[in-house]
């Protein structure tokens, strides 16, 4: 999963912890440093999506990182909003006139911060590009990335997945339905963004029928995936990824599929998971069990 990057520049370790929860329980992902060149030098790496600076750091200062940004040109449309403490009117004045996209004085209401954190999103690149995306493959695009385009943008509509045989409808910010081959719902949403391949295409124009029980918010729906994934990684044992190719030792694969499935192996442990039957987190024990025993063998 790689959705919208926000980067929080802050000498505060306070403000990172509060205002990294409140991020990432909305389902971005959070990139953190501790003064200006840190900040910078984080840039370089990895471009975020938005930055949220403060003004008052040691090193180099909120402005002076803002005057940098604009003078470097893969850095120089990347949203910027003030988190400061320092609630004076020349102040505010000073950075947007230099660019900032808006200015916030500590301390914050939550749901302010947020609504403010999506409008500067609405302003960045990614965000103006994936609003004229209709299909595409994934890769380039996550399917963490649409949702959260289409949560930011308030759109309704399809995004296909034929290559998965996938589907997940939106409406109003929720994600009504889901399907990826046999599985439903809340099963289907986890197995879309364990695997993550092939083509997409959104369709913004059909009309989604009302769920009496939607999936759930698709900031909730991220969160928990990500959190859910990570802790099946954590449970892979022998030097397994999700990427990590495997095939049976023997001629039975051992494994109990779900469906009408037949493997042309070695197939990913994330497929194989996947196929499997039931709970991700168990099939990744029985998965582990197998090749602890010698009945699947990594290639």
């Amino acid at each position: 999963m790689s959705g919208y990057r926000i980067l929080i520049i802050d000498d505060s370790k306070e403000v990172h912890d509060v205002v990294g929860a409140y991020l990432k329980y909305s389902g971005y992902e959070v990139l953190h440093a501790f003064n200006g060149a840190e900040g910078l030098e984080s840039m370089d790496r990895e471009p975020p999506d938005l930055v949220l600076l403060d003004i008052q750091m040691p090193i180099l200062d909120g402005f002076a990182v803002l005057e940098r940004m604009k003078g470097i040109r893969s850095l120089v449309d990347i949203p910027v909003m003030f988190l400061s403490s320092l609630d004076r009117p020349n102040l505010k004045v000073k950075g947007l006139q230099m660019g900032a996209d808006d200015y916030i004085v500590k301390p914050f209401d939550r749901a302010e911060l947020m609504a403010r954190v999506t409008v500067a999103l609405r302003r960045g690149e990614r965000f103006r590009r994936l609003q004229r995306t209709f299909g595409g493959q994934l890769g380039p695009v996550s399917v963490e990335e649409l949702l959260q385009t289409m949560d930011l943008g308030g759109k309704n509509g399809l995004i296909e997945l034929p290559d998965m045989d996938a589907a997940v409808e939106v409406s109003d910010r929720q994600v009504i339905r889901a399907r990826w081959a046999g599985f439903q719902g809340v099963d289907a949403m986890r197995r879309i963004f364990l695997l993550e391949t092939g083509r997409f295409q959104v369709d913004f124009e059909i009309a989604i029928e009302p769920s009496e029980v939607p999936i759930g918010r698709i900031q909730d729906i991220l969160l928990s995936a990500m959190v859910y994934l990570d802790e099946i990684r954590e449970d892979l044992g022998y030097d397994l990824t999700f990427e990590t190719m495997i095939e049976p030792s023997g001629a039975d694969p051992v494994l109990d599929f779900s469906g009408d499935f037949s493997a042309a192996w070695p197939i990913s442990v994330a497929e194989v998971i996947a196929r499997m039957g039931g709970d991700l987190k168990e099939n990744a024990k029985t998965l582990n069990g197998a090749v602890a025993y010698g009945a699947m063998a990594v290639v």
